[in-house]
């Protein structure tokens, strides 16, 4: 699919939502204003190009509705690049690059729902990347005994049943932000100004506890970089509502949620208000 040249805004939802199954999306020089929601949302799909887009105003709607979750102009929801689902563009990555984002209630956030995965019962779909191994019922099956869902198993259904979110990169982009453009909702409470990396504690077997947090955060190759920030932009590391300033997204952390994790450092190569990466 060839999205290019398109102004799309004022819709009473989300601009553009790619969702279940896609493969080889090309969104570029598009023009999204205005969009009640996300302006872009990319959901359990693979491999895209997201280039030289202009990004303005979008999701103050769903931001200020406050929803606990935060609100981005470029959402997207386990999905990434896989090599194992081909495409004629040969994609292989899912890359958001060299666009420019202005005054939306939030930049990107690339979240993985620990819980979502092919046979959990929650729509009737199944990832591509094995089409011949991975169904609903093959899956369904693997996953509930712990003796099959083990690494070293051929097929290894842990890893074919999930979608992910993998090899995204994050880079080139203008990200500026004015609270007062956006409003008066919009405020750190209510996660206005976030670009994010993160997913929760999983509670379905075998994804359990922080597993998928984990691998999100540093084992999944998710990578922002040379990126350009004005505003007091904050972002959301390894846990849903883990916020953190610059200086601990740029240098990375400790997760203080029991877990004894780590996140890694992000954005090398990026500039927050004029100052380098290194700087707080």
């Amino acid at each position: 699919m060839t999205v290019r040249n398109n102004y799309v805004h004022d819709n009473y939802s989300v601009g553009i939502w790619a969702d279940t199954g896609n493969d080889g999306f090309s969104i570029q020089g598009n023009y999204f204003s205005a969009n009640y929601a996300e302006a872009l949302i990319y959901e359990i799909s693979y491999n895209a190009l997201i280039k030289g887009n202009t990004f303005t105003g979008n999701a103050w709607g769903t931001g200020a509705a406050d929803s606990g979750f935060p609100d981005s102009a470029v959402y997207i929801s386990e999905s990434g690049g896989d090599s194992r689902v081909p495409n004629r563009f040969g994609y292989r990555t899912l890359a958001i690059e060299d666009n420019t984002f202005t005054d939306n209630w939030g930049g990107v956030v690339l979240w993985e729902n620990p819980n979502r995965f092919c046979g959990d019962g929650s729509d009737d779909a199944c990832t591509l990347v094995a089409p011949s191994a991975a169904s609903i019922g093959t899956c369904r099956s693997a996953l509930g005994d712990p003796a099959r869902n083990q690494a070293a198993d051929d097929p290894d259904y842990f890893d074919v049943c999930r979608w992910k979110t993998q090899n995204v990169t994050v880079s080139g982009n203008a990200f500026r932000f004015n609270p007062a453009t956006v409003g008066p909702a919009c405020t750190a409470a209510r996660s206005c100004g976030f670009n994010g990396l993160f997913s929760q504690y999983g509670s379905t077997r075998p994804y359990t506890g922080w597993v998928v947090p984990v691998n999100i955060s540093d084992h999944q190759d998710n990578v922002f970089r040379d990126n350009t920030y004005t505003g007091p932009w904050r972002f959301d590391g390894f846990a849903l509502g883990d916020t953190v300033s610059w200086s601990r997204w740029t240098s990375g952390f400790k997760d203080g949620n029991g877990s004894n994790a780590s996140f890694g450092a992000q954005d090398a190569g990026s500039t927050y208000n004029s100052t380098s990466r290194t700087d707080g």
